[in-house]
C-alpha cells in the first residue's frame, strides 16, 4: 500500500506540473504528497511536502476554497509528521 500511495501521489504532482496548475489545485497536490509520505512512513519526505503545502495554501485566492483548505487540512490526522 505504500508504495502504491506513493505512486499515485506522485502521478497526481506529474500532472498538476504538466498543466501548469496553481492555487488550490497547487496546494492540494502538495498535500497528497505529503501524506503520502505519511503513509509510507518516511517523515522527511512528510515534512518536506508538508512545508510546501503550507507556502502553496498561502496563495489560495478565494476566500471560500482558502477556508475549505484550512479547514480540510487541520481536521485531518497526520500520524506525527506536524
Amino acid at each position: 500500500m505504500r508504495d502504491e500511495t506513493l505512486k499515485h501521489a506522485w502521478e497526481t504532482w506529474q500532472l498538476i506540473e504538466e498543466h501548469g496548475f496553481k492555487d488550490f489545485d497547487l496546494a492540494y497536490a502538495k498535500e497528497a504528497m505529503a501524506r503520502a509520505y505519511t503513509v509510507a512512513e518516511n517523515w522527511d519526505g512528510c515534512c518536506k511536502w508538508n512545508n510546501k503545502e503550507k507556502e502553496a495554501s498561502k496563495l489560495i485566492l478565494g476566500e471560500d476554497d482558502k477556508k475549505y483548505f484550512d479547514k480540510k487540512f487541520s481536521n485531518q490526522p497526520w500520524f506525527g509528521c506536524i
